[in-house]
């Protein structure tokens, strides 16, 4: 069978691609309601932790202070990668989260490139030289265990199990979109504001989901997400009211331009097909 040209989110390779399946495994079945429990239990079990270790104004508090960074962060994603390795060792996901067999051409590897030069150029570095070399640490590793914890959860476990009930697009619009719900939470907090957050991060994650196709396996992901967020965090470290900064304004431009550059070479982003029946899960066990 050929593949269809629907087959990515923004298109596929050559419509005379002939199908590709994943290499079998003997991985345990998560099924979708079951990752929706998965992904609450990410969400809100750390937080519920370090809400009762720490109190609601530490919670509260994000890279305000070395206390309130811990609290709010670096404790909280810690916990949601300890969930998400947990769930990955008791499917039997090691290698399928890992590694990535269904890559995409090289000239994808444009889309983390670009996000990495984005995130070096957003740094705020006379922030960070002005903060206390503990407060920086911990933004180092806050980051860190936010860019591990997310992209196992959704690059990884939420990837993985919609690969198992439909097509390649479908499974990468399908966790982009709950790595995008996800912040929606944000609205306890800045309210209406969340929802323009949540799509951002929508179109994003599709970006990192390109991003472990072009380069493999999992690992660049994590850290295009590491540095991602170690720049958007760093003109609000130690401060009351963040920085004002022009870079929003080209932050918006390249992810516009990344999606247009997508959209115009929709049918050159898999380097083989990709289309593997729903009936099949990517780690070689029936779907629900």
């Amino acid at each position: 069978m050929h593949m269809r040209a629907q087959d990515d989110v923004v298109g596929s390779g050559r419509a005379d691609e002939p199908r590709r399946r994943e290499p079998a495994g003997n991985g345990r079945r998560l099924r979708i309601s079951w990752l929706i429990v998965l992904v609450v239990a990410f969400l809100l079990v750390p937080q519920l932790v370090s809400l009762v270790a720490f109190g609601v104004d530490a919670v509260s508090g994000g890279y305000l202070s070395v206390r309130t960074a811990l609290a709010s962060e670096v404790l909280p994603d810690l916990g949601g990668a300890v969930i998400a390795v947990a769930a990955i060792g008791w499917l039997h996901w090691g290698r399928v989260v890992r590694l990535e067999t269904r890559r995409a051409r090289p000239w994808v590897m444009v889309v983390p490139l670009s996000l990495i030069v984005l995130s070096a150029a957003m740094t705020d570095y006379e922030n960070l030289l002005e903060q206390g070399p503990a407060l920086v640490l911990v933004l180092v590793a806050g980051t860190f265990c936010t860019g591990l914890s997310e992209e196992l959860m959704f690059r990884g476990l939420a990837l993985q199990a919609f690969r198992g009930v439909t097509r390649e697009g479908w499974a990468a619009m399908w966790s982009s979109l709950l790595f995008g719900g996800l912040h929606l939470v944000n609205a306890l907090v800045s309210g209406p504001a969340a929802i323009p957050q949540a799509l951002f991060a929508c179109v994003v994650g599709y970006y990192l989901y390109l991003t472990r196709r072009a380069a493999g396996g999992i690992v660049l992901p994590i850290v295009v997400h590491w540095l991602f967020d170690f720049s958007s965090f760093s003109g609000e470290l130690g401060l009351e009211e963040p920085r004002t900064s022009d870079f929003a304004f080209y932050e918006f431009l390249l992810i516009v331009a990344l999606g247009l550059l997508l959209v115009l070479r929709r049918r050159r982003i898999s380097s083989a097909a990709v289309d593997v029946p729903a009936a099949e899960s990517s780690t070689g066990v029936p779907a629900p």
